[in-house]
Parts: structure tokens; sequence; C-alpha cells
């Protein structure tokens, strides 16, 4: 009974591992510029899904996406919105702000 519990844990602890290596792996092409990669990362964020639910990050995140993409991320990040509160909403919007000058803006200097 032992070894199966070890096994168990054993599969866990490989689980974690490879879901955090997924969003590790989605945060850094989305600080690349990849706005796909920022979808994505907002959808984990917001659903707690692969990395800790953080309405903050998550709206931030589909507020890049939002900004090259199209109205469908600007949508969501609305939506999500509802469920902030004032301070949230302020600290996303600062965030959001941050990132694209610090991830997208260079890229988009590049590109005119």
């Amino acid at each position: 009974m032992r070894n199966v519990v070890v096994v168990l844990l054993l599969l866990c602890l490989a689980v974690q591992a490879e879901t955090a290596e997924s969003v590790a792996r989605l945060r850094a092409d989305a600080e690349q510029g990849d706005v796909d990669a920022a979808y994505q990362l907002a959808l984990a964020y917001r659903d707690g899904k692969d990395a800790p639910k953080d309405y903050v990050e998550a709206y931030a995140w589909f507020d890049v996406a939002a900004a090259v993409l199209d109205d469908e991320h600007g949508v969501e990040r609305d939506e999500l919105a509802k469920n902030m509160t004032p301070e949230q909403l302020a600290q996303a919007r600062q965030r959001s702000r941050d990132y694209f000058r610090k991830y997208l803006g260079p890229l988009l200097q590049d590109a005119e």
C-alpha cells in the first residue's frame, strides 16, 4: 500500500511540474509579444487552470491581447472586470499598461 501512495505522490508532483512549465512557457511567449500566448495565459489565470486564480493578472493579459487581436478578447476582459473590486481593477489596468509598454511597445515600434 505504501508503494502505491508513493507512486501517486510522485505522479502528482510530475503533473504539477509540467503544469508550472506550461504556464512559464506561456508567460515567456507572451513577454516576447505573442498575443495568442497572452490570451491563453489570461484564461489560465482567470480560470485557475494550470495557474493560481488571479483576476488582476488575467485582466492585464486579456487587455494586452485585446489591444492587438480583436474585440472578443476585450469582451472577456470586460466580463472579468464585473467580478473585480475597484482596487483590483485599478491594479489590473496599471499592470496592463506596464505589460503593453514593456512587451508589446518595442515590437510595435519595430514594425513601423
